[in-house]
This record gives structure tokens, sequence and C-alpha cells, in this order.
């Protein structure tokens, strides 16, 4: 989408950057929903049924606590992963996950650091198939740890919403 403005460049890239620190702010805590609704939907499924898969997260997230045991900011990372997983299903039904990991790489998602948007791609990427080796993740930086320790864990969540979504 092109934009024409009476301002510079500079201008742009340094109101993108205030608008993401100010989301960022709130990435603990919740993300807007619709906005993602409305970006996932574009890739073939409707919003009602995006909301219903959401809710189904939400209800295993805080049933199973005691078992995965993560704090509640990682259920944002999922809840991504949830909306996009199949959105590769648009370009084409083979090797779907491939193209779902594509475009979560390369979408405007509410992610700050580009760790979260690998984490995110990587359990689209994975959210089907067999045993994962966690060695072949590509995580880096100081969140590292986490990440090998939470990854495993999210995408086992994941992976029941995607065997409960009936669509």
């Amino acid at each position: 989408k092109i934009v024409f403005t009476d301002y510079s460049l500079r201008d742009g890239i340094l109101r993108r950057e205030i608008q993401l620190l100010e989301l960022q702010k709130g990435i603990d805590t919740e993300v807007d929903l619709a906005v993602l609704y409305e970006q996932a939907s574009r890739f073939g499924s409707s919003k009602m049924h995006f909301k219903k898969l959401v809710a189904l997260t939400e209800t295993l997230f805080t049933r199973l606590q005691k078992l995965h045991r993560l704090s509640p900011r990682w259920l944002t990372y999922l809840k991504l992963a949830v909306l996009f997983r199949n959105s590769g299903r648009s370009i084409s039904p083979l090797d779907h996950e491939k193209h779902s990991y594509y475009i979560v790489k390369h979408a405007d998602l509410p992610v700050y650091d580009a760790w979260e948007r690998e984490f995110v791609a990587q359990l689209c990427l994975h959210h089907e198939g067999g045993k994962l080796d966690v060695a072949t993740l590509p995580f880096q930086g100081v969140r590292l740890s986490q990440q090998l320790k939470n990854f495993p864990r999210l995408l086992s969540l994941l992976r029941l919403v995607d065997a409960l979504d009936a669509a």
C-alpha cells in the first residue's frame, strides 16, 4: 500500500517507531484482536471462526496452566500462531506451513523484536508434523533459554487447537 505524504521518509520512519513503542507497552497484556481478525481473514477464514479459535485457545491455555506453567505473556504468541497457522493455504495447500512461516515473518503483526516474529513464524511452520528437534530452531538472543523451553509447550497447545479445529 502506498500513501503519498508531504513529509519525508524520515518522518514516516519516526512515526512508525513511535507506534511500535506505544504498541509494545501492551504486548504483555492484550493485542488488538479486531485488527488481527481482519488481517487473518484475508487468508481465507471468517472472523467468526477466528473468534471461536481464540476463545478455545484462551480456554485451553487457562485450564492447562498447571501442566504447561507458562506465564500469560506467552498466550499472545499462541494467539498469533493460531490465527496465522494456516494462512499459507491461500498460496498452496502443499507445504502450506512454509508459506505460513513466510507470511508471518513478513506481515505487519504486533510483535516488536525479531525473535518474537521468528518465534510465531516457527510455531506456524511446525504446527503440523512429527517430532520436533529443538536443536534445529533458529532462536538467538537474551531470551534463548526461555524460547527453547517454552516453544515445545506452546507448539503442543497449538497442535491441540489445530486438532480441535472443526474447519
